[in-house]
């Protein structure tokens, strides 16, 4: 059994997503919080990270680790926001561990690492964050040319993405309509990946 839990989580998603107006950079925003969790950018972030060890599950902007001793864990967390800080700045990172409780199942410690996270989320000091100073060059298309990510979805054949709101206006049509999905039962949902992660913990 690993003895440090890892929680990583970006912080108000659709603030970070819907922060440029033209529909492409917000695709491109919503690929960079799927990056950012998962196994490939945590494989290119940090040197002690291997997926078939510390991997448990990841979803909905948050991705659960193990690591069998504190050390590691804590040069992880480093490694990882140090990187999304420096190539992500307007993304809000939080990151938080424990101690595995050998008294509590797998989804029960599952549940006291997501109230701890929570905890620190409501101190707004904690975050790992970046303000912007002024003086650097903001690109939101600059990490499409870096080597760690090439997983940028394609459209099919013969598509192409929109860039602005005004391609895809059809005969002078003054309406446009959105489509948003969002998740009803968010907690059951929840608990059922804390019961997939327990048998992964197990």
């Amino acid at each position: 059994m690993k003895k440090i839990l890892v929680i990583l989580e970006v912080s108000k998603k659709q603030e970070y997503i819907f922060s440029e107006k033209g529909l492409k950079e917000n695709i491109n925003r919503s690929n960079e919080i799927n990056y950012v969790t998962s196994s490939r950018f945590f494989e290119y972030a940090s040197k002690v990270y291997n997926k078939n060890d510390n991997f448990v599950y990841s979803g909905g902007g948050h991705t659960i680790l193990q690591f069998d001793d504190d050390k590691t864990a804590y040069k992880f967390i480093n490694d990882v926001t140090k990187t999304v800080l420096k190539e992500f700045p307007k993304m809000e990172l939080f990151a938080k561990k424990m101690f595995f409780n050998d008294k509590l199942s797998a989804g029960e410690n599952l549940k006291e690492l997501s109230k701890a996270l929570e905890e620190k989320k409501s101190i707004r000091e904690t975050a790992f964050r970046q303000i912007s100073i002024g003086v650097e060059k903001l690109d939101i298309k600059t990490y499409i040319d870096k080597k760690c990510f090439n997983d940028i979805i394609a459209p099919p054949n013969g598509y192409e993405f929109a860039k602005e709101f005004d391609d895809i206006v059809i005969d002078n049509d003054n309406f446009i309509a959105i489509v948003h999905i969002d998740g009803n039962a968010m907690g059951k949902r929840v608990d059922n990946i804390y019961q997939k992660a327990k048998k992964r913990l197990e």
